[in-house]
């Protein structure tokens, strides 16, 4: 069967699919079917089998999560891509040198096999004594050049580590919010694919927390923007301090952080989240005497925990909704959504 005939049959399959599975016939669709059954993406038939294997339906929007994450684009932006193209311009240059040098080496060789054998034809002293002062002409330009070729080796390697280590943060800045310096929601994203996909093939325990500050926008009326940039910092510092690795902490946007909890138990995850609101509600803003407004920071708290084969926006959903649930109680507290309240 060559290329064309396998790709009618596959497409046939994936109408099959979808028809079995009463799917609607979308290009996303066809595209995820198409790759899983072609095998061109082996962790996208990763994640489709393991959802298999949990009996999980695969709906709409667990589809969706799935073309996003293995078929939409990943959008780094110019400076990414500029340092990386530097780098390969200077790998070039690199082993262009490397390429020189063996040339300069393989010449010399040949010029020695060739000498060599001159002096053996020749029994005239004066003759060999012309190949070898040759020989050591041709030795010294080598060790010349070589010379040259190590001092512009060395450059070439000092460059392409520096391009490396500018790759390296421009790379930690396309996943940093500016603001906080806790991860942007890009990073929180692929931080969720990436934990949820665990949670399904080893079966851990995940938790997502979201935090939302109670009444902010007061904080900018009262005192200003300045003063609700530095309340932003102030939470995410706590954060920070208080979600370590393997966990994470992020800014979800605006006024709104997100904590990842992967491989505790709810009692562990909801004891964090109360320690952390109380240490914020402690802390105390220097402000003006001469201004009037909040100075204390409360926040408002939902966690979720993870059910295998729940699409990611569904998941973070349900935080959301414990947050507002939080809010509509008083605020500063901690709630946990349970499956299926929402």
């Amino acid at each position: 069967m060559d290329d064309f005939d396998r790709a009618v049959a596959t497409a046939a399959d994936v109408h099959t699919i979808i028809k079995e599975y009463k799917l609607k016939p979308t290009p996303q669709v066809y595209a995820i079917w198409f790759a899983y059954l072609s095998r061109e993406k082996p962790e996208l038939v990763q994640a489709i089998d393991i959802l298999i294997s949990n009996k999980q339906r695969i709906t709409e929007q667990i589809h969706n999560d799935l073309y996003e994450r293995f078929f939409m684009p990943d959008n780094n932006n110019e400076s990414v891509e500029e340092v990386s193209r530097n780098l390969s311009d200077k790998i070039d240059r690199l082993m262009s040198l490397l390429e020189t040098a063996n040339d300069g080496i393989s010449d010399f060789g040949d010029s020695m096999d060739s000498s060599l054998h001159d002096m053996q034809s020749s029994e005239d002293l004066g003759e060999i004594r012309k190949i070898v002062a040759g020989l050591a002409s041709e030795a010294r330009a080598l060790q010349e050049k070589n010379t040259s070729l190590s001092s512009k080796l060395g450059e070439a390697s000092r460059e392409i580590q520096t391009l490396r280590s500018n790759l390296q943060e421009v790379s930690r800045e396309a996943l940093t919010d500016g603001l906080t310096g806790l991860g942007n929601r890009k990073a929180v994203d692929r931080a969720l694919r990436d934990r949820t996909q665990e949670a399904l093939e080893h079966g851990k325990q995940l938790f997502v927390a979201m935090l939302d500050i109670d009444h902010f926008k007061l904080f900018n009326d009262s005192h200003g923007h300045q003063v609700g940039d530095e309340v932003l910092r102030v939470v995410a510092s706590h954060l920070g301090d208080a979600v370590q690795a393997p966990h994470m902490p992020g800014r979800y946007g605006g006024e709104e952080f997100i904590m990842i909890f992967t491989d505790l138990r709810l009692d562990q995850v909801y004891s964090q989240c109360e320690s952390l609101r109380d240490s914020l509600s402690q802390h105390r803003l220097q402000l003006s005497e001469m201004k009037s407004g909040p100075d204390r920071i409360t926040v408002s708290i939902g966690v979720a925990k993870y059910e295998l084969g729940e699409p990611v926006t569904e998941f973070v959903g349900r935080a959301d909704a414990g947050l507002y649930r939080a809010k509509e109680a008083g605020r500063n507290r901690t709630v946990i959504e349970e499956f299926g309240q929402s």
